[in-house]
């Protein structure tokens, strides 16, 4: 389980009993892994930087070796000769479908096997997803995407939607989300913001633990950024802003709300509203974060 660390991958040597951790460099948390037929080496998916990459870890040098930079790969499953590999990929703007990779070649592109949901989809359209960074708290580098409404127009003047992920232990990702799917937002009219905020997972263990002991310091600080930033833009209506989150998202949401006024319409959704009631009901071990920020970030006058 992933809470405020990373999720690691060691491999066990049952001659020596050792175990030898493996993925640490990566300064990631690893999400799968599916070994290679000659047990010489593994393929990992991990989150990183907005993405879910697909790669080969060598066992005995312990080099990463990308094979899928973009969207978000999962699933992976490797032929019995090692010859080829068939995962999941998705992203902003494409439901999951099943591709495959041959491994013979040394720069292999990914194949689509599949068409799933092309009949129910053929007559939508998707707004223009891009990725842009800004300096965020600390002067440290923010990553965030923007997803334009369909049929943008640049002369065109359009509110601001600035969307808050959960976790905090998580991030926005390239991904087809099924339930705060960003391309239904931007479908209502909005040129929407997903800013994966100090406190985020897949920027290095630093970057996540940065926000211990104040859950709306950093975050808040560079989702203000973000809208500053997004201002800039000239097809944005500066007096149509609206912000919106669920779980922490929500939290954030409501610390939002106690912080200012420049939004004119702000969801809370399944928002925590105070930490030490949340004590008192946390699903994880220990309430680290209740009890060190409770003083400072969990008074009900904060928000």
């Amino acid at each position: 389980m992933q809470e405020s660390d990373l999720v690691r991958l060691f491999l066990y040597d049952r001659k020596t009993r050792e175990h030898k951790n493996i993925f640490e460099a990566a300064d990631r948390s690893v999400d799968s892994y599916e070994w290679a037929p000659d047990s010489r080496s593994l393929y990992v998916t991990f989150e990183d930087k907005g993405q879910e990459p697909l790669a080969r870890l060598d066992i005995a040098t312990m080099k990463l070796t990308p094979l899928v930079m973009s969207g978000t790969s999962a699933d992976v499953d490797v032929s019995r000769d090692g010859a080829f590999l068939v995962f999941s990929k998705m992203d902003l703007s494409h439901a999951a479908n099943l591709f495959r990779l041959n491994l013979s070649s040394a720069a292999g592109t990914a194949i689509q096997l599949t068409q799933m949901n092309l009949d129910v989809l053929k007559e939508i359209e998707f707004g223009e997803v891009s990725s842009f960074e800004f300096r965020g708290w600390n002067s440290e580098t923010v990553q965030a995407w923007q997803i334009k409404p369909p049929q943008f127009d640049a002369n065109k003047k359009y509110p601001l939607l600035l969307l808050m992920h959960g976790g905090p232990e998580n991030a926005f990702d390239n991904l087809f989300h099924y339930r705060w799917n960003a391309q239904l937002f931007a479908a209502a009219g909005y040129v929407v913001i997903e800013p994966s905020f100090h406190g985020s997972s897949g920027f290095g263990l630093k970057f996540m633990d940065s926000i211990k002991g104040q859950w709306g310091g950093a975050p808040y600080e560079d989702d203000m950024i973000a809208v500053d930033t997004a201002l800039e833009w000239p097809y944005i209506d500066a007096t149509r802003i609206a912000a919106a989150g669920g779980s922490y998202g929500g939290y954030m949401a409501n610390w939002i709300e106690g912080h200012t006024d420049r939004f004119r319409a702000i969801v809370s959704h399944d928002g925590l509203f105070d930490l030490t009631t949340m004590l008192y009901s946390t699903d994880f071990v220990g309430g680290g974060q209740c009890r060190s920020s409770k003083a400072r970030h969990g008074k009900i006058r904060k928000l």
